[in-house]
């Protein structure tokens, strides 16, 4: 995560050209202004897990989902292409596997990378969720491919035969799972705490050493978590992390290409210059023409 300056939230829902959403609602969701939301079929057993909607979304160019005062907590799981969220003044890329729980009353925005698709799996729960979210959010790792297909399953099972034994094992295995990833252990919250530390300060000259320092581990304890976690070792971590800051800073177009390089912990433009290519096929200054 990185803070940032960024522009007035506004309420606002944008679709795009042709995005879709699969998903339920509860009886407690009332009248809709939003179509989309109107249109989910109704599935009393939410109630029963503190849920006012769920689905999947398949969102095109364009889409932007943005709120000043959110009344309810919502988890973001990401399944496939990536897409922005940001909560008050935290901006996120999340890609395929990499999720967040986002609470409710911290105005924040959810919109589609560049020109692609993104696909994610979303819950909104009542205004207190059935686990502690903190006043920040929190981001999680999970399996795209399974999140995904109990929450297509569980659609799929209502919407065709409203069959509420198999629906209610299904409520219970997905929230299950939720609570698997929103209850981290306190050697994991240490873990990604250090990392979101480390990602609002991507100019300083990290290594390996000191990169674990900052998480209070041993070197070796650390790469396993890191491999555990993110399937990578620590300086491939960190240099995604950089990446995706380099990639958002230069669409945003405030500073130069060499301030960008600066920015994200690169002395060396031309070594910047190649490490984002290498990560986007793109030349910094190919890609902010491209944005």
């Amino acid at each position: 995560m990185a803070h940032h300056p960024l522009e007035p939230f506004t309420d606002c829902t944008h679709l795009g050209v042709s995005t879709k959403h699969d998903g339920l609602r509860s009886p407690k969701t009332g009248p809709s202004r939003e179509p989309w939301l109107e249109a989910l079929p109704v599935c009393p057993l939410l109630d029963d897990f503190g849920i006012r909607h769920l689905g999947i979304v398949h969102a095109t160019a364009g889409y932007r989902f943005e709120r000043t005062n959110p009344a309810c907590p919502l988890l973001i799981a990401s399944v496939y292409g990536a897409g922005w969220l940001r909560v008050s003044e935290t901006i996120l890329l999340l890609e395929s596997g990499e999720g967040a729980l986002t609470p409710k009353g911290r105005p924040q925005s959810y919109s589609v990378e560049g020109d692609g698709l993104w696909c994610f799996a979303w819950i909104c729960f009542d205004e207190l969720a059935p686990f502690s979210i903190g006043c920040d959010g929190r981001w999680f790792r999970h399996e795209p491919v399974v999140f995904h297909k109990m929450v297509e399953a569980l659609v799929r099972c209502w919407e065709s035969y409203q069959e509420v034994g198999m629906a209610g094992k299904l409520l219970e295995a997905l929230m299950g799972l939720v609570r698997l990833r929103a209850n981290l252990d306190p050697e994991l919250e240490r873990f990604h705490a250090g990392w979101e530390r480390i990602g609002s300060r991507l100019h300083l000259p990290w290594t390996l050493s000191s990169l674990a320092g900052a998480h209070g581990y041993s070197i070796e304890r650390f790469r396993l978590i890191c491999q555990r976690e993110f399937q990578m070792a620590p300086i491939q971590h960190l240099s995604r992390l950089r990446m995706r800051e380099a990639k958002r800073l230069l669409a945003e177009a405030r500073l130069t290409i060499d301030e960008v390089a600066v920015t994200v912990g690169y002395s060396d433009a031309n070594a910047f210059s190649h490490a984002f290519k290498r990560s986007f096929g793109h030349s910094p200054r190919s890609f902010r023409d491209l944005s």
